[in-house]
C-alpha cells in the first residue's frame, strides 16, 4: 500500500512539476496569464484597501510590467481578457497617482507600457465599492444574484458577529456533497482578538487590515479516506464545502475573505501547534468573517466568460495504456532477463527517471567545475542590475573598479535583467558599456558556489522592490548559500528610508532575514538610519558600519579616464547640466531660474548618448541640478556648485546622509513646495577643501574597511 501511494504521489508530482509556472522567462501563453492574474489581483487587494497610501503598490506594478513585456515579445494575443485585465489594474493605479508628485515615477516604472496603460478603455481591473444596504436582503435573493454579487471583503465594522449566525451558515454548508458521503470537513471557529491576532500574523494574508471580529479554518479529515486513490480528495471536498460555507455567510448578511493555508512545513507546523490541530487533518483555507461596513472595498476580481474556460467533447480518442499495464504488472523474475529489461525500458516513468538521473549527473559535473573555477577567484559581487540606470550601473564598475585596483578578481553577476530589443534601442551605449567594464553572467545558483567571498552592495539592495516575491529579494541576503562556510560581506547596503516597513519588509520577510542577516561576516550600509534597521533585522546581535557609496572611493581622474576613452570626450557640455529621474513642473522652473545666471545655457543627458556623457556633464559643467542621489555624488566628487532636489520616494535618508557627512549646509537640498526659483547668488558657499579632506577621510575608513574584510576571506 506504502509503495503503491508513494508511486501515486510521484506521478502527482510529475505532472504538477511539468506544468506549474516555474519560470516565466519559459512560460507559455497561459502559464504567463495565469501570473499576470496572480500579481494583478495583489495590486487589486492594495487598491481595494481603504487604508491604501499614494505611493505604495510600484513595486507590483514593476513586476507586472514585465511580464506585459515578456508577453508582447511573444506576440501572444493583446485581446485576451487577462491580459486587458492587467492594463486596466495598472491604469486604476495610475489614476490614483496622476495628480500626486508620484506620477512621474510611476509613469516611468510603467515605460513603454504607459500609452497602452494610458489607453486601456475597458474597467475590469482596480477596485469597486459595495455597501450594506445593497446586503440587506440577502436572504431573499435567488442563487444567481447572491454567487454574482458576493466578493471578497477584508475590512468590517465594529459591530460583533453572532456566533448563532456563523454556525446557521455552517449548518447550510453541510448539505455540500462529500465522496461516498464521508462527511470529512471541519471547522474551527476563533471570537478571541489576541488568538485571531496570533494566527493571522503567522498567515500573513491580511497585513495592513484591522482584526476581524472572527476567523475560520476550514480543514478536512483525512481518516475519512480509504484508499490510495483518494490521496487528493480532501481537497475536492473541502474546496466544496468551503465555497458552499461562503455562499451561505453572504445569505447571512455576513461580509467574508477567504485567506489561503498554503504553507511551507515550518509555518504549517507552526500553525498547527498555536491551534492544537493533529495530522489527519489536512489544512483547506481560513475564511475571515464580520458585518460589511456602510461602504466597502473590494477587488473587481474580473472573471472569464463561461465560453473561454469550456469546451464539448464530442468524440472518443484512440489511446492505449500498454505501457502503463506493464508498469503495473508484477514482475515474477528474479533475475533481469531480456523480456523484463525491455519491459523495464518501456516504462514511461522509469524513461523519466533515467533522462532525470543523467540530467542531475551532468548538472553536478557542471556545478563542480565551475565551484572549482570560482574558488581560483576572490569573489562576486551582487546587486541590483535590473535598471539601466547610470547610478546603478556606476556603483557597479566603482566597487568592481576598486577592488581590481587593489589587487582583488570579482566576478559580477546580473539579477532581474533581461534585454529586449526595445531596451537596446535606447539603452545600447548604457549596456554596451555594462558588457566591456563590469560583465558578469546570469544568476545562476548552480554556478555561485565556491567563490572565497560574497559581497551584496551597493544601492538599495535591502528594500524590498519586489513584493511578495521572496525568490526576487532573498539573493541580496546570500539566502542561496545556505550554510555554506564561506566569507559574506555587505558594503553600503542601503534601505533608502528609515523604517523596515517603508523598506517593504514586515514582520514575515523580517523572520525570513533575520536568520541570514545573522550569518553575516561582516555589515556596512550607506546611511546612518541603516544601523538601526540592521539591529532591528538582526535582532541586535550584529555590529554594522557606515561607509561611503563606492563610486566615491575612485577619484575624479579615474572617471576622466573613462571619459576621454570614449566618443564623449569632445562633447559640448552646457553650463548647467541637469540630470532629473522624476519631472515635474516645479523643478523645470527652479532650474530655469538657475540657468538665468548662466546665460540661459543648460540641458540634460541624451540617453542614448551613454553613461560617458552622463559623467562628463558632471566634470565640465558649471553648475549641476539633480534629484538623484549619485547626481549629488558625482557632483561633490568634480567640486561642482550644486542643488539636488527632494526625492522621498527614491531615498531621502541617504542624501540627508551624504550631506551631513561632508558637512554640505543644507540649502542645497531643495524642497520644492513653495519653492519657485532659486537665486544661485543666495545659495552658501561650499568649502571644498573641507569637504575633500572629510570626503578623503572617509573614503580612507571605508576603503580600508572593505580591504580587511575581503582579505579575512581571500586567505
Amino acid at each position: 500500500m506504502n509503495d503503491e501511494l508513494d508511486r501515486l504521489f510521484c506521478y502527482d508530482e510529475e505532472k504538477f512539476r511539468n506544468n506549474y509556472v516555474s519560470d516565466v522567462g519559459n512560460a507559455n501563453q497561459a502559464q504567463l496569464l495565469a501570473t499576470m492574474i496572480f500579481h494583478t489581483h495583489s495590486l487589486e487587494k492594495g487598491l481595494s484597501n481603504n487604508n491604501f497610501e499614494i505611493g505604495h503598490g510600484f513595486g507590483k506594478a514593476k513586476t507586472l510590467v514585465v511580464l506585459l513585456t515578456i508577453y508582447n515579445n511573444r506576440k501572444y494575443d493583446t485581446k485576451d481578457i487577462g491580459y486587458v485585465n492587467t492594463l486596466s489594474a495598472l491604469k486604476a493605479l495610475y489614476n490614483r497617482h496622476k495628480d500626486t508628485k508620484f506620477a512621474g515615477q510611476l509613469k516611468e516604472i510603467l515605460g513603454d507600457m504607459f500609452t497602452e496603460v494610458k489607453n486601456c478603455s475597458l474597467q475590469i481591473g482596480g477596485a469597486d465599492e459595495i455597501s450594506a444596504q445593497s446586503k440587506q436582503n440577502n436572504n431573499q435573493k435567488n442563487f444567481e444574484e447572491l454567487a454574482k454579487e458576493r466578493f471578497a471583503v477584508r475590512a468590517y465594522s465594529d459591530k460583533p458577529v453572532r456566533k448563532k449566525d456563523i454556525e446557521d451558515a455552517i449548518e447550510i454548508a453541510t448539505k455540500t456533497p462529500s465522496v461516498c458521503n464521508r462527511q470529512p470537513s471541519r471547522v474551527h471557529m476563533i471570537y478571541k482578538k489576541d488568538i485571531i491576532n496570533g494566527v493571522l500574523k503567522v498567515q500573513d494574508g491580511m497585513s495592513y487590515y484591522e482584526t476581524p471580529p472572527a476567523l475560520l479554518l476550514v480543514t478536512v479529515d483525512d481518516s475519512s479516506y480509504i484508499g490510495t486513490n483518494e490521496r487528493n480528495q480532501g481537497f475536492i471536498d473541502g474546496g466544496l464545502f468551503l465555497m458552499s460555507l461562503l455562499y451561505a455567510l453572504e445569505y447571512k448578511k455576513l461580509a467574508a475573505c477567504p485567506l489561503h493555508a498554503m504553507f511551507d512545513e515550518i509555518t504549517e507546523k507552526t500553525v498547527r501547534g498555536m491551534l492544537g490541530l493533529t495530522d489527519n487533518e489536512k489544512l483547506i483555507a481560513f475564511v475571515s468573517v464580520g458585518h460589511f461596513n456602510e461602504t466597502s472595498n473590494v477587488c473587481k476580481s474580473f472573471r472569464y466568460p463561461a465560453s473561454y474556460i469550456t469546451d464539448e467533447i464530442d468524440k472518443l480518442h484512440k489511446f492505449t495504456i500498454e505501457e502503463l499495464q506493464l508498469e503495473s504488472q508484477p514482475i515474477q523474475m528474479k533475475q533481469d532477463t531480456t523480456l523484463a529489461k525491455l519491459r523495464k525500458n518501456l516504462r514511461l516513468r522509469t524513461r523519466l527517471k533515467n533522462l532525470k538521473h543523467k540530467l542531475r549527473i551532468r548538472t553536478r559535473i557542471r556545478t563542480k567545475v565551475k565551484t572549482i573555477k570560482n574558488g581560483k577567484k576572490d569573489g562576486v559581487i551582487i546587486t541590483i542590475t535590473g535598471n539601466f540606470n547610470y547610478g546603478n550601473i556606476i556603483q557597479r564598475y566603482a566597487l568592481k573598479t576598486f577592488l581590481k585596483k587593489n589587487g582583488y578578481n570579482f566576478d559580477a553577476v546580473k539579477l532581474q535583467q533581461e534585454v529586449s530589443d526595445g531596451d537596446r534601442s535606447v539603452y545600447g551605449n548604457m549596456i554596451d558599456f555594462v558588457d566591456h567594464y563590469i560583465g558578469g553572467e546570469d544568476f545562476d545558483l548552480n554556478k555561485m558556489l565556491g567563490y572565497k567571498n560574497y559581497i551584496v552592495g551597493s544601492d538599495q539592495i535591502w528594500r524590498n522592490w519586489f513584493g511578495d516575491d521572496w525568490n526576487a529579494f532573498s539573493p541580496y541576503f546570500l539566502d542561496f548559500l545556505g550554510n555554506r562556510k564561506t566569507n559574506r560581506i555587505s558594503y553600503a547596503a542601503s534601505f533608502g528610508v528609515d523604517n523596515l516597513s517603508d523598506a517593504g519588509i514586515d514582520d514575515s520577510k523580517i523572520k525570513l532575514i533575520r536568520p541570514l542577516i545573522n550569518k553575516f561576516n561582516a555589515i556596512s550600509v550607506r546611511e546612518k538610519s541603516g544601523l538601526k534597521l540592521v539591529d532591528e533585522l538582526s535582532g541586535r546581535r550584529l555590529k554594522s558600519n557606515v561607509v561611503v557609496d563606492p563610486t566615491l572611493l575612485l577619484t575624479a581622474d579615474d572617471y576622466s579616464v573613462l571619459i576621454n576613452n570614449s566618443e564623449m570626450k569632445d562633447h559640448t557640455t552646457p553650463k548647467v547640466f541637469y540630470y532629473i529621474l522624476d519631472n515635474e513642473p516645479r523643478k523645470d522652473n527652479i532650474i530655469k531660474s538657475i540657468a538665468k545666471s548662466y546665460d540661459n545655457n543648460y540641458a540634460t543627458i541624451d540617453l542614448r548618448r551613454g553613461i560617458e556623457q552622463w559623467l562628463k556633464g558632471f566634470r565640465d559643467a558649471e553648475f549641476v541640478a539633480t534629484d538623484s542621489f549619485h547626481g549629488a555624488v558625482f557632483s561633490i566628487i568634480n567640486n561642482k556648485d550644486f542643488v539636488v532636489f527632494a526625492n522621498h520616494e527614491r531615498g531621502l535618508s541617504r542624501m540627508e546622509s551624504l550631506l551631513d557627512s561632508l558637512g554640505i549646509n543644507s540649502d542645497r537640498l531643495i524642497f520644492t513646495n513653495g519653492v519657485k526659483e532659486i537665486d544661485v547668488s543666495n545659495l552658501s558657499k561650499i568649502n571644498w577643501n573641507e569637504v575633500n579632506n572629510k570626503l578623503d577621510n572617509l573614503k580612507k575608513n571605508s576603503g580600508e574597511w572593505l580591504l580587511n574584510n575581503v582579505k579575512k576571506g581571500s586567505r
